[in-house]
């Protein structure tokens, strides 16, 4: 009898979270200053192309035009709901550079030539610095650029931030150590040196306290659609402005950090001037050559944006790795984490629950995302699950293929549907220069897996700490 042969693809998307350079702006700076876009990934705001039909195709003009600045698929993630026209559909996958498939067909009134076509990826950033000055009744702010016109209608703004409108952006303020009572307020229009900024504050009573740790949140930005100059795979940067007010508004502290965007699955960002983060791709040869994770056979060959599986075999492994750099200047070092969409889904469908759902391989019942387990049963011990090997003991890994005399200790990933979070895989607590691990995939199926193509997504995130 011919065993059932699984078709899978793990598509790889890289969000990485960019780096913050301060700077002093006034006569004083706030200190050890750390900003996180919630999701870095650009805007997009483009338009249709000549040609379109009421089909699930659809084609995207590739001449940058502002504010249509938006020319190339790879800024869309599968699963992202998109704006033609007037109307919401869902993304089903890239097709090419210029042309997307949706999972319903688009409507005779969304295919005129230069229809609009966006997304709105809507972020949250987190704000963690250190007050240098002791201030009564005073607040903290954060100034993110806007434009000078419609800064707050929902639509994806070119290089600058969005307000919003039907969830407009808030503030989300805590930790002023001192501070009386605090009373977050957010702006979607203020001025400051000739320029305009959304303004997020929190206002306070009382005397705050010199050396202490500042929280301050921002919920619901909309993040900036790419530059009419961005270039795919590089990073568009912001300056994002951190100041400390007195009683009367008058700026007493003030510094700068440089945030930015980048496309969702391209893999290598260069984040600001002194953080970097890549992921590359690792041949089967180079695997099973060097036993990577132990690995001597049935691997397969990545690239740095996919881990393309192919045909899985019943009750037997399937090994692929990928090698992911991180090098940084930041005195506190940086944080690697990895989280899943999903678990790898027939034609990417939803996989609600750990385990059970037919048409979806789950993550690995050997181990869970948070305890290790060695796995070396394929018969009885079927799914999707990763371990860590580092190449020359540079980095800090959360845990390696080999720990406790095992053959291969592996995890589960953790899962955004299961609303888990995010896990760390890689760190470091001072500069470093090239830090690198691999991560090891597997994969096997049992005999019940449906036959078709599945995937999911990865995100991972590089934060750096000055």
């Amino acid at each position: 009898m011919n065993k059932k042969i699984v078709t899978a693809t793990c598509l790889i998307s890289c969000f990485a979270i960019l780096g913050y350079f301060a700077q002093n702006t006034q006569s004083a700076s706030l200190s050890n200053i750390a900003i996180t876009l919630g999701d870095s990934r650009l805007s997009f705001r483009g338009r249709l192309a000549a040609g379109n039909t009421a089909d699930s195709s659809v084609t995207i003009n590739t001449n940058v035009s502002a504010p249509y600045t938006s020319v190339n698929t790879q800024q869309l993630v599968e699963g992202d709901i998109v704006r033609v026209d007037d109307a919401n559909y869902t993304v089903r996958e890239r097709v090419s550079a210029d042309t997307f498939s949706i999972t319903t067909a688009l409507d005779a009134s969304d295919i005129d030539t230069a229809d609009e076509v966006s997304i709105a990826i809507t972020a949250s950033s987190a704000a963690q610095f250190t007050a240098t000055s002791a201030v009564t009744g005073g607040s903290f702010r954060l100034l993110f650029p806007a434009a000078a016109s419609n800064a707050a209608n929902s639509v994806p703004d070119v290089s600058t931030f969005d307000f919003g409108t039907g969830t407009p952006a808030t503030t989300h303020c805590s930790s002023i150590t001192g501070a009386g009572a605090r009373t977050p307020t957010s702006t979607a229009s203020v001025t400051y040196g000739g320029n305009p900024y959304h303004e997020f504050k929190c206002a306070y009573t009382g005397t705050n306290s010199i050396g202490a740790v500042v929280n301050l949140g921002v919920l619901n930005l909309i993040n900036p659609a790419p530059s009419a100059s961005h270039t795919i795979g590089t990073a568009d940067t912001y300056i994002v402005l951190v100041q400390h007010l007195d009683s009367g508004g008058n700026v007493i502290d003030s510094s700068s950090v440089s945030v930015g965007a980048i496309e969702a699955v391209q893999v290598t960002a260069e984040v600001a001037p002194q953080i970097t983060f890549s992921i590359a791709g690792v041949t089967a040869a180079t695997m099973t050559g060097s036993t990577i994770c132990g690995v001597s056979a049935n691997a397969v060959t990545t690239t740095a944006t996919a881990v393309p599986f192919g045909s899985l075999s019943i009750a037997g492994f399937t090994n692929a790795a990928q090698e992911l750099t991180v090098s940084t200047n930041a005195s506190n070092g940086y944080v690697l984490t990895a989280i899943e969409n999903d678990q790898m889904g027939l034609n990417g469908q939803a996989c609600a629950g750990e385990s059970g759902v037919v048409n979806c391989i789950d993550d690995t019942s050997v181990a869970s995302e948070i305890t290790s387990a060695d796995w070396t049963n394929a018969s009885t011990q079927d799914g999707f699950g990763y371990s860590l090997a580092d190449p020359d003991t540079d980095a800090t890994e959360a845990f390696a293929y080999n720990e406790s005399g095992r053959t291969f200790s592996a995890k589960q990933f953790a899962s955004l549907e299961e609303s888990e979070v995010p896990a760390t895989i890689m760190s470091d607590t001072t500069v470093t220069n090239g830090d690198d691990i691999y991560v090891c995939y597997r994969a096997t199926i049992s005999a019940i897996q449906p036959a078709g193509f599945y995937y999911n997504y990865l995100t991972y995130t590089a934060t750096a700490t000055f």
